[in-house]
């Protein structure tokens, strides 16, 4: 073989070493599959804002703790949207690469989209409380219960991804295995 012919060989080589598909640019899949299962494991504190204690959490006169519902929600949207342009700047340098990123922010968006509207019903909540303090609290309760259901109208994306690059990456990275086992993926 000619050394005009060894070149390009050697040159996908090192790409294939380096993690990167040819004639792709972006991250590796397994920088893409870290950053979006971190951010997945990270982000679950939606579903962990309908417990019985965040809502008992709720202090002071009714405004207040309409605002500290409010402020909670703001937070796990704030926490949606960082992750979701984590996983955006980290598109990975594979074929349909484009399209595995819309998965996920098609994902956040859905979540997202979904809450700040739950949020700007909570607004209207009245926060005269009553004799037993109530009114707020259940309303907020609610409102938590509906930030986590947004994720029922969200198609779960690690399901959805067809290239195999990536599907092997999110096998063998450990916080992928351990997210990715849990749900029986």
């Amino acid at each position: 073989m000619s050394r005009a012919h060894l070149l390009p060989v050697i040159a996908l080589s090192a790409l294939a070493l380096a993690g990167c598909s040819a004639g792709y640019e972006g991250a590796s899949p397994a920088d893409f599959a870290s950053t979006a299962c971190g951010a997945w494991v990270e982000g679950d504190s939606a579903e962990s804002v309908s417990s019985p204690a965040t809502v008992a959490g709720l202090s002071g006169s009714g405004e207040e703790q309409r605002d500290q519902a409010i402020e909670l929600a703001e937070g796990i949207v704030a926490e949606w949207e960082q992750h979701r342009d984590a996983i955006e700047s980290t598109k990975p340098a594979v074929e349909d690469g484009d399209a595995t990123v819309a998965l996920f922010t098609d994902y956040y968006n859905t979540r997202i989209d979904g809450t700040n509207e739950l949020i700007d019903d909570f607004r209207g909540v009245s926060t005269e409380t009553g004799e037993f303090d109530e009114q707020v609290r259940q309303a907020a309760e609610e409102l938590f219960y509906g930030i986590e259901d947004t994720g029922l109208d969200a198609t779960f994306p690690f399901t959805e991804i067809k290239n195999q690059e990536l599907v092997d990456a999110f096998l063998t990275d450990e916080t992928c295995k351990t997210f990715l086992d849990e749900r029986g993926w």
